[in-house]
């Protein structure tokens, strides 16, 4: 299995879009499993100390999904963090899948 997640981070007025993109750069199909409608997971945190968590006070249906990701094809995925107060952040996203490890870090001064 050749998955590849990488995060980007854009400003959009007072939010912060956050996109996880997972590519397969393998040369065989990868075969994703959804426990329910979350997708990705998102935790911002400052000097160790978790500030923000994407699916704090969230709900999502309780259904189970698949995906597949052929070679060469990006599965991407974006959520927003609204009004986040001033600082430097360490963020930390992730597929929720089961039995595939996919994160990827980055660094944001909203």
């Amino acid at each position: 299995m050749a998955l590849e997640c990488t995060v980007s981070i854009e400003r959009a007025r007072d939010d912060i879009e956050i996109t996880l993109a997972a590519t397969n750069t393998g040369e065989e199909p990868v075969e994703l499993t959804f426990t329910d409608g979350q997708t990705i997971e998102v935790v911002a945190s400052r000097e160790g100390a978790e500030v923000w968590r994407y699916s704090d006070g969230r709900m999502f249906t309780q259904a189970l999904r698949f995906e597949t990701v052929v070679p060469g094809e990006q599965l991407s995925e974006s959520v927003a963090w609204s009004k986040p107060p001033a600082g430097t952040y360490d963020v930390r996203a992730w597929l929720c899948t089961n039995g595939v490890d996919c994160e990827a870090t980055a660094t944001v001064s909203p």
